[in-house]
């Protein structure tokens, strides 16, 4: 298995869903998790990032979507592995989901 670093990109159009899913189960046979996953593969091709089939694939959507439910919640849901960077996105978003919404319109509008 390669491991690669999420990127800060990657963690905002996470949240962003996180968001837009509005409390919603969090599964692997979402549609919309299905879609960042493919979304998240496609801009690893673009950026020409060596991976494998596990690479952000649909089991491991769900399980980062849970880490920022942790961040988000302040520990009192999800799962405790979040990372930093986890940690600096959802800070940088706080009250501010309508810039989130925004920057991931244009970062989604270059990825298609």
């Amino acid at each position: 298995m390669i491991k690669v670093k999420w990127s800060e990109n990657e963690v905002v159009l996470l949240l962003d869903l996180f968001y837009r899913l509005n409390g919603k189960a969090i599964s692997l046979d979402l549609p919309e998790v299905i879609e960042l996953s493919a979304r998240l593969n496609r801009l690893a091709d673009k950026e020409k990032i060596i991976k494998d089939e596990k690479f952000r694939n649909p089991v491991g959507i769900p399980m980062k979507l849970q880490n920022i439910r942790y961040v988000i919640t302040d520990g009192q849901e999800g799962l405790s592995g979040a990372s930093q960077l986890d940690y600096q996105v959802c800070k940088k978003y706080e009250n501010r989901l309508d810039e989130l919404f925004q920057h991931v319109k244009k970062k989604t509008d270059s990825l298609t």
